[in-house]
């Protein structure tokens, strides 16, 4: 490029988000001219500050397929056998008492040391170092900026370039200013959000939770906190440590997470309703903390403290705002610049790739001289959509995280929801497509209704029955026949008619399982088992709302419902070791 010349491009951060962008758009459209802005020094560290290590089947294809990088996550990154909960139970101080559920072995082989489906415990810097080298080696036309900060940007009215004005601080401390001309600007520099503060339009969540975390440079591993006989038998060759392990708790949840270098990563996340943030937010108060909620861990900890490498911790950590895009304005937001949802489930990578999916297709079509506004403010929609129904599983979720029998039923739900629903979508790139989407309206707002109506019931549930020991001890979520099949289908790549097709199918499976949960617990019940169907929309455990309501008065989906009802024994009493192992 000449030296005046006019980027294409400007992403402010060179993190994930960022350069996963320029990765993206410069393999769709090799000729853009990208500037990546990055505020840090290279290389990054092994075992980076950064919290995001944990990806899902989204991020998983992302950077497998997309990003063209299997090879390298496959040799130097962790691949993991899934998500582990690991429920309350008494004291929290015998991990055999705890159910397990997650995935005990493979159904199916694989040629890869990992499930079905890929996806990755992510070192954060040195994934990151790899995408510079890729960018470097690759894309010709790419370049950097290092140890820089945004200090302004001026936007260019109608067809103007806009201004971007970065202020790096020189060797000798003093600071240069440098103003670069740019059609497209995108912050992807996290949460300071100068974007998003810039234009106004951060909106709150009713959503607190807070999070602290940190790293020691040993391998934590739960399957060895027992030698039971039985706990070690239903998982072969101690691999549980592959998972993302996670300890359920009354207000609370944490992650046990490891890396590539043999670090591991820990966080608790917590209601701050429940766990204040004052109790946990210094490296001397999470050990008391751990300590008296999560004891075995709390010994493992301390017999490596002196392994430290860092501690960090954020109060009320959603991020939301009215817009990801400005369309024909030519701005645009990724990552944490953007949108947060909640670590739990693993979804800000997920989110990462289906934002920088999105802002992929509309610079490449505005670039290419198409006018984008109403495919932006579209695609937007389906983007907040998306988040507002990922909310639904969080918001006042974590008062159920104590609760055995009901956090189990919610979080095949959940489950259910992602893969049937989000995956799907994502891993199709067709998250926020409107050209898929804008026929499907009506089938999607009432995949929202249906979230709606039955989380709400599982809090009503939680609140309704006390905590109880389960009678088993685990449950493999893959002898679960509904996830198994929403599951499995992700391997084939749908579009168009057949996408929207395979939607409505496993909206209707979540249908089912809604009405199916609610039977189970109305067994006998001679109202209910009159009903011909049921409204999961409106389902409650208070019987004088029935009628005000139209509770049981659904669509016949007694079929269905009976199909779902034959494959979920495993919910409701446990996998067989048998069955585990078929």
């Amino acid at each position: 490029m000449a030296p005046n010349e006019p980027h294409d491009l400007v992403i402010l951060g060179g993190g994930l988000a960022g350069l996963c962008l320029a990765r993206q758009l410069s393999l769709a459209r090799p000729e853009t001219k990208i500037l990546v802005a990055e505020g840090g020094k290279r290389p990054a560290p092994q075992a980076a500050f950064k919290i995001g290590e944990s990806s899902v089947e989204v991020a998983g294809h992302y950077l497998h397929n997309v990003l063209g990088l299997a090879d390298y996550l496959n040799e130097h990154q962790l691949p993991k056998l899934g998500l582990r909960y690991f429920m309350s139970q008494g004291d929290n101080s015998d991990i055999t008492r705890r159910l397990e559920m997650g995935p005990i072995r493979n159904k199916v082989q694989v040629p890869f040391n990992g499930l079905l489906l890929p996806s990755y415990q992510l070192d954060r810097g040195t994934l990151e170092n790899h995408l510079i080298e890729l960018l470097e080696t690759d894309h010709p036309n790419v370049t950097f900026q290092q140890q820089c900060r945004v200090a302004d940007i001026a936007f260019g009215p109608g067809e103007a370039t806009h201004q971007v004005t970065l202020r790096t601080k020189e060797e000798n401390g003093e600071r240069v200013e440098e103003t670069l001309q740019t059609r497209w600007v995108i912050d992807a520099a996290g949460r300071g959000s100068f974007l998003k503060k810039k234009l106004g339009n951060e909106i709150p969540n009713d959503h607190h939770c807070n999070g602290v975390w940190f790293r020691l440079r040993t391998r934590i591993q739960v399957d060895n906190w027992s030698e039971d006989q039985s706990f070690q038998d239903r998982v072969n060759e101690r691999a549980r440590w592959r998972s993302t392990v996670h300890l359920m708790g009354h207000g609370y949840w944490l992650w046990i997470i490891p890396l590539s270098g043999g670090e591991t990563s820990i966080g608790v996340v917590a209601d701050e309703r429940v766990h204040p943030y004052r109790s946990l937010a210094s490296w001397t108060k999470i050990r008391a903390w751990l300590k008296a909620h999560e004891p075995q861990l709390s010994e493992k900890v301390e017999a490596a403290a002196d392994q430290k490498l860092d501690f960090a911790a954020t109060a009320d950590f959603t991020l939301n705002c009215t817009s990801v895009t400005g369309g024909d304005d030519r701005w645009g937001m990724t990552g944490d610049a953007g949108l947060f949802t909640d670590p739990l489930y693993s979804p800000g990578t997920d989110f990462i790739c289906i934002v920088n999916t999105m802002q992929t297709d509309l610079i490449t079509r505005e670039l290419d001289g198409e006018s984008i506004g109403t495919r932006a403010e579209r695609s937007n929609y389906y983007l907040k959509l998306l988040y507002d129904q990922f909310m639904q599983v969080y918001r006042d979720g974590y008062l159920v995280m104590g609760n055995p029998r009901v956090n189990t039923v919610k979080v095949v739900f959940d489950n259910g929801f992602y893969w049937g629903w989000v995956a799907l979508m994502g891993m199709n790139g067709r998250a926020t497509d409107p050209d898929v989407l804008d026929p499907f309206h009506e089938v999607y707002m009432r995949s929202i209704r249906v979230m709606v109506g039955f989380q709400r019931f599982i809090r009503e549930w939680n609140e309704a029955e006390p905590r109880q020991e389960l009678p088993f001890d685990h449950i493999d979520q893959f002898d679960i026949r509904m996830l198994w099949n929403i599951y499995t289908v992700l391997i084939r790549p749908v579009d168009g008619e057949s996408l929207r097709k395979r939607l409505t199918k496993n909206l209707e499976r979540l249908e089912a399982y809604c009405e199916h949960v609610f039977r189970q617990l109305f067994q006998g019940d001679p109202e209910v088992e009159a009903a011909v169907g049921l409204d999961v929309t409106k389902l409650t455990l208070d019987r004088t709302k029935w009628a005000e309501w139209g509770t049981l008065e659904g669509p016949d989906r007694h079929q269905l419902v009976g199909q779902i009802a034959a494959g979920m024994a495993p919910l409701w009493s446990g996998s067989s070791r048998e069955a585990s192992a078929a």
